[in-house]
């Protein structure tokens, strides 16, 4: 039958609105994943109250219209891995079941949070939404990101070449907006096989568009350092490749798997070089290794809770001076540790289901351009499985949203059905999300104003913010040490009516965690300032017995020993510090007793490394310094302090042209606060050197604000890092309060930051 001019009018306007909702909803796609990738999905947009609200805003509303779109069209969709989702479910309850604690209840609260927005994405999914509009949309948000990541340190590259002294190859690592190198290369391993797969069917200016995509991402893939995606992203270019058609395979086959091979076997050996880097060595993974198998061990059935593995790292290392961090580098033993056997056949599951129904999803799969998709989906899971073995990007939301992404692309189509209980249960689950959501925003909000406060010298009123913090959530106990730092600030700057609130607050967090030494050291401070000298005594003794490999703990372990007439454990403890950090024997704390002058002169042991720069320094012996200098720079050629030694001598022997360029040598290596201090300390010598003391007094105070505020105590270099990891960030700069003796862990630079300024 002929065709109407009416029904042709019909279908035109029928074509016109699905290109209408078609561009809407990606336009709406790409808007919201490129908030994700700059804000809203990264540690600034967790951290960040005012990001937070906006999130939350998004996020509710998202919800109840995508509960109230499928409640009208029959329920929620069902998907292949809602068998998975009643795994993990159970694995988180009764993992929170046996460790109610507050760590727990957020691990809890973000298992909730994925599992409602994979539910939500496939609902979509279901009901026609293709799944390579988030995939491009992705892909688009991304551009700002590694334009950002190439950016970043882009003007250390002609400083490294015009510099007067060559030094390592080592520029800075880029994070881009997602805060960590590792968590970068992460995202950009994800999304390398749907770059390339576009590139691969794209003609004219799209072409360009890709090629310019894939060529930021290996830049800034390199730059990021990171093994674990240098490795994923081989994973993923082998897998995209051996899943592709078989004329695909055939039309590339002469150089591409040549490529491969090369590309992989490049990965294999740069991680390697890097593995002989004394900062990032193998032996530091399986600290984590070990830690994550004792904590397993102790509860193999449900484990120690969510979010416990930094609890648990703790109370199997010495924190500080080792580094404290959230996760294990592996994500099957990190699950085995914090959710145990239960965790474990969960992960098994979700693995054994994703293989299974997306191999049958791509064998049956006709349409070229699907087909396509499943595969770059495909590499897109092998990149993040691969990472996964080595460290753990998921612990970023925007991470783990392209891994939902992905799983999206590879899964079959979830089917669409009429299931009220399905629905009552997505409906609760969002309930419980957005609730917790919103309470804890509400609570986090007031832990920064506190914070705030305490660094603005407001002592009372974060007392005040603090104390109702701690209140609202009495079974976290990073709150209740926060609330005990301020009472310990406020009764150390003239309250001490606040003492007793501050121990008690010490007391109950440390009933709950009593691994975490620092507490146990802020602890004793605050009862010596009460006068409660017994208790102070038992209290350093907990804190030197949790992290019984920092001198500054057994140090002041040592002082209330000799102040309290017990010389002979005074002179243990003491001698113990000696023995940990040797370098601490050439600070001023040891002339200020017979005593102390008595157990350095017992341990006298040849120093080593920058204690015996700083001996045959002192001792007149220049050339010896520069010797054990090169000594130091030869085992680690990316380190900055050989150079800001070497500059100090050339000012004390007047060479300042010499000094500069070693201190131009040092700016191209300093990556730590520590290191940025010492080189504005040289700085500042340079200037005195030079005749200009007003610069060499701004330098000075810069160097001293980079340490410690002078108000709210002293830093430590892995302070609470834990807590940020598990977005708890802390806000002030101090963790260990004024009243404690500390000098690590770099006592020379402590030294010199104390001792009166050289600028007059």
């Amino acid at each position: 039958m002929p065709r109407t001019p009416r029904s042709f009018f019909q279908k035109g306007q029928q074509k016109l609105r699905l290109d209408g909702y078609a561009v809407l909803g990606r336009g709406l796609a790409a808007a919201l994943l490129t908030y994700l990738l700059l804000v809203g999905g990264t540690f600034n947009g967790l951290l960040l109250t005012e990001w937070q609200r906006l999130s939350l805003v998004g996020l509710t509303a998202g919800a109840l219209l995508g509960l109230g779109w499928a409640w009208r069209n029959g329920g929620p969709a069902s998907t292949a891995l809602d068998g998975a989702l009643l795994a993990w479910a159970a694995a988180y309850a009764l993992s929170a079941v046996a460790h109610p604690d507050g760590r727990t209840m957020i691990g809890v609260w973000w298992a909730g949070l994925y599992g409602g927005l994979w539910l939500l994405v496939s609902d979509l999914r279901a009901r026609g939404m293709p799944a390579w509009w988030l995939t491009d949309a992705a892909l688009m948000a991304m551009f700002p990101v590694l334009l950002l990541a190439l950016w970043q340190g882009a003007a250390w590259f002609p400083r490294w070449a015009k510099a007067d002294l060559r030094v390592a190859f080592e520029p800075p690592r880029p994070s881009a907006t997602l805060g960590n190198p590792n968590l970068l290369g992460a995202a950009i391993a994800l999304l390398c096989p749907y770059a390339l797969s576009r590139l691969r069917g794209a003609r004219g200016g799209e072409r360009g568009l890709w090629t310019l995509w894939c060529v930021l991402a290996t830049l800034a893939l390199l730059r990021t350092l990171s093994r674990g995606a240098w490795l994923g992203t081989s994973a993923a270019l082998l897998t995209l490749f051996t899943l592709s058609n078989g004329a695909q395979k055939a039309r590339f086959r002469r150089w591409l798997w040549p490529l491969l091979g090369a590309l992989t076997l490049g990965s294999v050996i740069a991680a390697l070089v890097i593995f002989r880097s004394p900062g990032r060595a193998p032996a530091l993974r399986w600290h984590f290794a070990e830690a994550a198998w004792r904590a397993f061990r102790a509860a193999p059935l449900t484990g120690q809770g969510p979010f416990s593995f930094g609890r648990s790292l703790a109370a199997a290392q010495s924190i500080p001076p080792a580094q404290p961090h959230a996760h294990a580098h592996n994500l099957a033993l990190n699950v085995a540790a914090e959710l145990g056997l239960l965790g474990l056949g969960a992960l098994a599951l979700t693995a054994a289901l994703i293989v299974r129904h997306g191999w049958r999803a791509l064998q049956t799969e006709r349409d070229p351009r699907a087909r396509t998709h499943r595969a770059a989906s495909a590499a897109a899971l092998a990149a993040i499985a691969t990472h996964s073995l080595v460290d753990m990007p998921l612990i970023l939301p925007a991470v783990m949203l392209l891994t939902l992404i992905a799983l999206l692309g590879w899964l079959p189509r979830p089917t669409r059905e009429n299931a009220p209980l399905r629905t009552a249960a997505v409906a609760l689950l969002w309930a419980a999300v957005l609730g917790g959501g919103w309470w804890w925003t509400g609570v986090y909000g007031r832990y920064v104003q506190g914070q705030r406060q305490l660094a603005q010298g407001n002592y009372h009123a974060a007392t005040e913010t603090l104390e109702q913090v701690a209140r609202a959530a009495p079974t976290l106990p990073i709150r209740q040490a926060a609330y005990g730092y301020a009472c310990g600030l406020a009764a150390v700057h003239g309250e001490r009516a606040c003492l007793a609130e501050g121990i008690r607050a010490y007391r109950r967090a440390l009933r709950q965690e009593p691994q975490q030494a620092l507490w146990w050291a802020n602890l004793a401070a605050l009862y010596e300032l009460a006068g409660q000298d017994a208790e102070a005594l038992a209290a350093m003794q907990r804190a030197a017995q949790a992290a019984p490999d920092a001198p500054d703990l057994w140090l002041n372990l040592g002082r209330l020993y000799e102040a309290q007439g017990q010389p002979t454990q005074a002179k243990a403890a003491y001698g113990h510090a000696l023995e940990l950090g040797p370098a601490w024997g050439l600070t001023r704390f040891w002339e200020a007793s017979p005593l102390r002058k008595a157990v350095r002169a017992a341990h006298t042991d040849a120093p080593h490394g920058y204690a015996r720069v700083e001996v045959l320094w002192r001792g007149g012996d220049p050339l010896g310094a520069l010797a054990e200098l090169e000594t130091i720079r030869t085992y680690d050629p990316t380190e900055p302090k050989p150079y800001i030694y070497r500059a100090r001598i050339a000012i004390r022997g007047g060479d300042l042209a010499e000094a500069q360029r070693n201190l131009a040598a040092a700016a191209l290596l300093t990556r730590t606060e520590y290191a940025q201090a010492w080189l504005r300390v040289a700085e500042a010598e340079l200037a005195a050197a030079a005749s200009d003391p007003q610069r060499c007094a701004t330098l000075w105070q810069e160097a001293r604000a980079l340490l410690w505020s002078t108000k709210t105590g002293w830093p430590t270099p892995y302070g609470q890092d834990v807590a940020r990891l598990q977005f708890l960030h802390d806000r002030v700069a101090g963790v260990l309060l004024p009243t404690l003796t500390v000098y690590g862990p770099d006592p020379q630079l402590t030294e010199l930051l104390l001792s009166a300024t050289f600028c007059e």
